[in-house]
């Protein structure tokens, strides 16, 4: 396979990666309240069947305390189990890859981000954002962000984000 078919069937992988893990198709999205850690309400929009969370918090100004009162609190359940479903999809894209391309491409992922080449474009990255989160705004850069990985290893510094860990989170969750 040459270095061009491999580039492309990485696209093609991470494509359906994408589609599959952070577009949810779905048709039916619920308003839910969802109790944050610190004990405060935040009205999400919750799909009924995969339980992705469809939007940032919505402004409670817009419903009444009748309304809130009677939501369904967000479900937790069903956005676990979606969790665990595609942990197994990752298991089998992970395999796909090891056969695909040979040795561990997870291996091969810890390996790069401890190297120093990846250490010292870690730092222009956040250099770039002022140590800022380029997705927010607001907290300090915590996590560099792999806005795809079609030159994994050799990434340049636009393939990449500065990010916080909330906002880190809200990437890989499709939120």
């Amino acid at each position: 396979m040459t270095q061009q078919e491999i580039r492309q069937e990485k696209q093609r992988v991470n494509d359906i990666l994408r589609s599959c893990l952070f577009d949810c198709q779905h048709a039916e999205r619920v308003v839910r309240k969802l109790l944050t850690k610190d004990g405060h309400i935040q009205l999400r929009e919750q799909c009924r069947f995969c339980g992705t969370s469809t939007s940032d918090p919505l402004p409670q100004k817009n419903y009444s305390k009748q309304e809130v009162d009677s939501m369904e609190e967000y479900d937790r359940e069903i956005r676990d189990k979606r969790g665990r479903v595609f942990s197994h999809f990752y298991e089998a894209l992970s395999h796909f890859i090891d056969m695909k391309y040979g040795g561990s491409w997870w291996n091969r992922y810890e390996r790069h981000l401890s190297s120093d080449k990846w250490q010292n474009l870690r730092q222009t990255v956040i250099a770039r954002a002022n140590n800022i989160c380029e997705l927010c705004g607001k907290q300090k850069v915590e996590h560099v962000h792999h806005t795809n990985y079609d030159n994994f290893g050799d990434e340049a510094a636009e393939d990449l984000l500065g990010v916080c860990s909330n906002c880190h989170s809200k990437l890989h969750s499709g939120r």
